[in-house]
């Protein structure tokens, strides 16, 4: 059973402001001693030594003096503009969570139109050239109370997206950013603002999950089963990088294949199907192919409980 012992005074006394000590003995964290039924004070309290003065429990700290000994600082004063009560109590696990949100500006290089149609030449042809646009996002910092800083969860969550709906968005939506204090914290705090930041980007602007990199699907070389030929022209000379259909073949039928190793011309091999590129996923748009690759993983945004 924990023991509180009120110490001698130790501060001198002002009309305006006093704090008053109390030791506590056998538990181990200071949440322990907060959950104590036997936990001396509370905010708003009346100065128990000057009940008349209008002085009330202003501040309360705990503090971690030895082992399974803490002492209790609680500052007792008179609230601000002559009110009866101070308005503004201390964080506890229940204090209401405080949402932020941000308009967040990214200037991307854009491939396909609103459609999802590839942005081809007037002859329908690939270029390496892209449009930019700039486009908007929104940035969600949510910040509540807990008891500490828990740095395995924070990475765990961090550079993760969400495996289901969340904050009004669909899975895949929302990218987990950062998880941290919002500000410096002592080891015997007993509670910690920790801000969760989460980058929301919608399917309808950003595309099928808009977090994962998207490459153009086109290379120099094309891919025969296990053996590697290189794209040359009719005449056998090396091609620049050419479109490809996510299995290794141009979908410009009037390419021409070379052995890199022997230089023989392959106008017509036989391609075997190689399915979607291993980690990738293969997104058609109009005359181009797209791979997408899923570097992020899914987590379940729910478990933060905020």
């Amino acid at each position: 059973m924990a023991i509180f012992h009120r110490q001698p005074l130790g501060h001198e006394y002002d009309f305006s402001r006093v704090t008053i000590t109390w030791l506590v003995a056998e538990h181990v964290t200071t949440h322990d001693v907060l959950a104590d039924e036997n936990f001396p004070v509370v905010y708003n309290d009346t100065d128990p030594d000057s009940p008349t003065s209008g002085r009330r429990c202003s501040a309360i700290r705990i503090n971690a003096t030895g082992f399974k000994v803490f002492s209790i600082e609680a500052t007792y004063s008179i609230p601000d503009f002559g009110m009866d009560a101070h308005d503004k109590p201390e964080p506890s696990e229940e204090t209401p969570v405080i949402f932020q949100w941000q308009t967040v500006h990214e200037s991307v290089s854009v491939d396909r139109d609103l459609n999802g149609n590839a942005i081809v030449t007037s002859a329908g042809r690939s270029t390496e050239e892209y449009l930019m646009r700039t486009l908007s996002a929104k940035r969600l910092t949510v910040t509540k109370w807990l008891g500490g800083f828990d740095v395995s969860r924070a990475l765990e969550y961090e550079n993760s997206v969400n495996n289901a709906a969340f904050g009004g968005a669909a899975a895949n939506e929302v990218m987990c950013e950062t998880i941290e204090p919002s500000s410096a914290y002592v080891p015997t705090a007993i509670l910690v603002p920790i801000a969760h930041t989460f980058l929301f980007k919608p399917v309808s602007i950003w595309k099928d999950h808009p977090h994962q990199p998207v490459l153009k699907d086109q290379d120099s070389y094309g891919a025969v089963g296990s053996n590697v030929l290189r794209f040359v022209t009719k005449k056998g000379d090396p091609m620049d990088d050419v479109p490809m259909d996510g299995k290794g073949r141009p979908l410009n039928s009037s390419v021409t294949y070379k052995d890199p190793t022997t230089g023989v011309i392959a106008s017509s091999p036989t391609w075997d199907d190689r399915g979607t590129p291993t980690g990738a996923t293969v997104v058609v748009s109009g005359a181009i192919v797209f791979l997408r690759y899923m570097l992020l993983p899914q987590k379940n945004f729910g478990a933060l409980q905020l």
